[in-house]
């Protein structure tokens, strides 16, 4: 977020907790929610808008009737070798939050190679509309 912050006029940050990243029997009832841990970081960071949908909000039609992004062979390594849902997961919210938001240039939490290589291209490839020369940027994520 911090490097974020200089890089554009607005900056926009989406908490969301992402069920279609997870396969049926997978953790994502577990899955560790900081909410106001998150916004703390957020305000801190001077972060001008934070986006915390609810699922209903993200998924209208209901995960049954989801229009999904397929990550192509991408979506079977790495992570997708284990967790086969979690690419195309991604990728779908991703989608989503981006052509929603307006924003145009991401900048994404990097846990993984992967998480930084490829939501951002996916978003940019599913948006027409943006300028294919955007710059995109992405951090390793930090916990505190």
């Amino acid at each position: 977020m911090r490097h974020a912050r200089p890089l554009a006029e607005t900056s926009v940050v989406s908490i969301f907790v992402n069920p279609t990243q997870f396969a049926p029997g997978e953790d994502f009832d577990d899955y560790p929610r900081t909410f106001d841990a998150d916004l703390e970081r957020c305000a801190e960071a001077d972060v001008d808008l934070v986006f915390a949908p609810a699922v209903p909000t993200m998924y209208p039609s209901g995960l049954v009737d989801t229009v999904t992004v397929d990550p192509g062979p991408l979506g079977a390594i790495l992570e997708g070798a284990a967790r086969p849902t979690d690419f195309r997961g991604v990728l779908t919210v991703v989608s989503s939050c981006w052509a929603s938001s307006g924003q145009t240039s991401p900048c994404s939490a990097r846990r993984t190679t992967r998480q930084h290589l490829d939501p951002a291209d996916g978003a940019r490839w599913l948006s027409a509309s943006r300028s294919s020369d955007a710059p995109r940027s992405g951090r390793p994520t930090v916990s505190r």
